[in-house]
């Protein structure tokens, strides 16, 4: 029971920040305005990063991570580099 719990609260969270990823990123180029594939790879990239940083700060979602076993760490490096994977190759 505990793992299955376990497994579905990693797998909420990660849909969770998966879809945050996809949000900002159709946010930023949708207000680009620009078909320059140059400057959309480094808008992209940016919104990744900064994404990424204001999920590495927010203290409530370390807290449930500790609480629920999930190495927050681990997770949100894996899903940004999955988030720069799918948008910059």
């Amino acid at each position: 029971m505990f793992f299955k719990n376990f497994n579905r609260t990693e797998a909420k969270l990660r849909q969770k920040i998966r879809q945050g990823f996809d949000d900002c990123v159709a946010e930023v180029v949708q207000q680009s305005g620009t078909e320059d594939t140059f400057f959309l790879g480094l808008i992209v990239q940016s919104a990744i990063a900064n994404y990424y940083q204001s999920l590495k700060n927010d203290n409530s979602l370390k807290q449930l991570c500790q609480r629920s076993n999930i190495d927050y760490n681990s997770l949100l490096d894996e899903e940004c580099r999955n988030a720069l994977n799918k948008y910059l190759e």
